[in-house]
């Protein structure tokens, strides 16, 4: 989005370390809602994700402070308890996907620079050892 509405911008490649553990931690699953099932049983939908409670759990472990950053949110879910009509309010977390894709583009980054390092290293390593096979 157009940065003339942002304040505050820094880069996010100093975080690539806390990163890294966050995503050694952090699974995908697939899991089906259930309110989706008590409505469609069988049919409810199969989605793919992650735990929101984990991957708080992951962020603080990899040093992140999660209230700081937007990806984690708590959300309250208000509603009638039918036999009391009394309302319940349930606190509950919820990824925002969105988030997530200026992590993954700078993990990408930051594996293609190792693969392109690694490769340097290799090319440099046949360099040598067809230097060697000459001098013999």
């Amino acid at each position: 989005s157009d940065e003339r509405k942002k304040e505050d911008i820094s880069s996010i490649d100093p975080m690539i370390d806390k990163l890294l553990k966050l995503y050694k931690e952090v699974d995908p699953i697939t899991f089906r809602y259930k309110e989706e099932v008590a409505k469609y049983q069988d049919d409810a939908l199969i989605h793919f994700g992650f735990s929101a409670n984990k991957f708080k759990d992951a962020m603080e472990h990899a040093g992140i402070n999660s209230d700081e950053f937007s990806i984690v949110q708590e959300y309250e879910d208000r509603k009638k308890d039918p036999n009391t009509m009394e309302e319940i309010v349930e606190n509950f977390l919820a990824m925002k996907y969105d988030e997530i894709t200026p992590l993954n583009f700078l993990m990408i980054k930051f594996i293609l620079k190792e693969l392109i390092n690694i490769n340097d290293r290799l090319k440099e390593v046949e360099k040598n050892g067809k230097n060697n096979d000459r001098k013999e």
